[in-house]
């Protein structure tokens, strides 16, 4: 998803006129990452539909369907949890992630000419 992102980010960059430099492409690419992993980190995909599936025979309590709203509430608090989390616990690390994929391409070419010369003398 995180190429994906990139490259959508990339194709509607150009498409405006003024092409995003590499950095602004990767905040694209992280913000949109972000955005489509917060239904997997609020337990949308797993917790919370298997939440749906108890029974009360079997389990000794009644299913948990949560409402619109409620899964709404149950979002934001995960967010703000996590932000506020981000700033109790500032440790002053730094998102090497970003810097070392907008370095990758330059990277890749000097691979791939390596690679393209070994398969020569071969």
């Amino acid at each position: 998803m995180s190429i994906q992102s990139a490259l959508i980010g990339f194709l509607i960059s150009r498409m405006l006129g003024t092409p995003l430099t590499p950095q602004e492409i990767i905040v694209v690419q992280t913000t949109s990452v972000a955005t489509g992993t917060m239904p997997l980190a609020a337990g949308f995909v797993g917790i919370i539909p298997a939440l749906g599936l108890l029974s009360e025979e079997r389990d000794g309590t009644p299913p948990i369907h949560l409402s619109w709203l409620a899964a709404v509430g149950w979002s934001c608090s995960i967010a703000y949890f996590g932000c506020v989390q981000s700033f109790l616990f500032d440790n002053r690390l730094t998102y090497r992630l970003a810097e070392y994929s907008s370095l990758l391409p330059s990277v890749n070419k000097w691979y791939v000419i390596y690679l393209s010369h070994r398969l020569q003398d071969s």
